[in-house]
C-alpha cells in the first residue's frame, strides 16, 4: 500500500453482462438491462423459472445470438467476432445437448484433444470412472442420463477457464440428477481457477453446486447473493401482535424485506438480517412474540417471484 492507497484490485471478470437486452421478433423483451458478472474460479447459478430467458443470454454470451443492446464478454471478448484461439478457453454443455454417438469417449478424445491446447485425457478417464462410465462403448448406446455426465465429463476435460452449462440436469430423474450434481461438485471442487455459468431452475440443484446465485425474472437480476451469506443471514419471521397492532407499533427493525403480510394479529414474510447478532437479538426479545425459520433457496426464489408478480398486478 502506497499513500494509503491499496494495491489490491478485483480480478478481471470472466464474464461480464452489462444492460443486456434482447427481444425477439414481434414479440415481449426477454432481457432487459441485465447485469451480473463472474469472477475467474467462482461458481455462479442463474436461477428463474422457464421462459425467463436463461439460455437467451448464455447463447448471447456464446456469440450465437445478437444482442438489442448492452454487452456481453468472455475472458473480455465479444464471443461474435472471437477467434478459434479465444473460443478453445471456453468450454460449453448445452441444455439438450448430444455428444457424438457413433464415437467412444477414448475416440472422441483423441478427435477434442486437437481443438483445446490444455485437453486433458488422463482427466477424462479418471471423470468416466468416477461418473461410471465405460470408456470403449458407443456414447450413442449409453442412457440418457450417461451422455449427460458424458458430455459433463468431455467439458471439463478441456480444462478451459470458463465453463457454461445449460440445465445440465434437468431432463433426469431425481435419483440420477442427484448423482450427477454429487460426481460434478466433486469434479468442479478440483477445476482451479475455471469460472462456472451454471443455469437451472431447479433452485436444489444450484445449492448443491454455486456459490452464488442471480435470480433472472422481468430481464434482470432480482436478487443476487452468495449462498453462505443468503443462509447465514436470511429468515423467515413470523411476529404474533396483539390486537390491532403492527411490528411497527412494537418497534421490531425489519429493514430488508424480501417479502411481508398481515393476515388478522401475524405478520411474516422473509427477512435478510445484517447480520447474526441481529436474529439473535430478536429472539431474545421478551417483549415480543416471534418465531424465526431457517429458509432454503427455493423459500427465497419463491417469495421474490410471488411478490414480483403482486406488485406488477398492482
Amino acid at each position: 500500500m502506497k499513500n494509503g492507497i491499496s494495491n489490491h484490485t478485483r480480478p478481471t471478470p470472466a464474464i461480464e453482462v452489462r444492460e443486456l437486452t434482447h427481444q425477439f421478433r414481434q414479440g415481449r423483451p426477454v432481457l432487459n438491462g441485465l447485469s451480473f458478472s463472474i469472477d475467474p474460479g467462482a461458481v455462479y447459478g442463474l436461477a428463474g423459472p422457464n421462459g425467463a430467458g436463461k439460455t437467451t443470454t448464455l447463447r448471447i454470451l456464446l456469440g450465437l445470438l445478437r444482442p438489442g443492446a448492452g454487452t456481453a464478454r468472455v475472458l473480455g471478448s465479444d464471443f461474435r467476432r472471437a477467434d478459434r484461439v479465444n473460443r478453445a478457453r471456453v468450454a460449453y454443455v448445452a441444455q439438450e445437448h448430444e455428444v457424438y454417438g457413433g464415437m467412444t469417449a477414448g475416440e472422441l478424445s483423441r478427435f477434442l484433444r486437437s481443438l483445446y491446447p490444455r485437453w486433458d485425457h488422463d482427466y477424462l478417464i479418471k471423470l468416466c470412472q468416477r461418473f461410471g462410465l465405460p470408456t470403449d462403448r458407443q456414447l450413442g448406446r449409453l442412457s440418457g442420463g450417461q451422455r449427460r455426465e458424458a458430455a459433463i465429463a468431455l467439458a471439463l476435460a478441456a480444462r478451459t477457464e470458463v465453463l457454461i452449462m445449460d440445465e445440465p440436469a434437468s431432463s433426469l430423474d431425481p435419483l440420477a440428477r442427484r448423482k450427477l450434481l454429487r460426481e460434478l461438485g466433486e469434479a468442479l471442487a478440483e477445476r482451479g481457477e475455471t469460472a462456472v455459468l451454471f443455469s437451472t431452475h431447479i433452485m436444489s440443484d444450484l445449492e448443491r453446486i454455486a456459490g452464488r446465485v442471480g435470480l433472472l425474472t422481468g430481464g434482470k437480476i432480482a436478487l443476487e447473493e452468495d449462498l453462505d451469506a443468503l443462509h447465514a443471514q436470511t429468515r423467515r419471521v413470523q411476529v404474533i401482535l396483539p390486537d390491532g397492532g403492527s411490528s411497527r407499533d412494537l418497534e421490531i427493525d425489519l429493514p430488508n424485506r424480501l417479502s411481508w403480510k398481515k393476515e388478522g394479529n401475524i405478520e411474516s414474510g422473509l427477512v435478510r438480517f445484517p447480520s447474526e447478532d441481529a436474529i439473535e437479538k430478536l429472539v431474545r426479545r421478551t417483549d415480543v412474540r416471534a418465531a424465526v425459520f431457517p429458509v432454503s433457496l427455493e423459500d427465497v426464489v419463491v417469495e421474490v417471484l410471488e411478490t414480483q408478480d403482486k406488485e406488477t398486478r398492482e
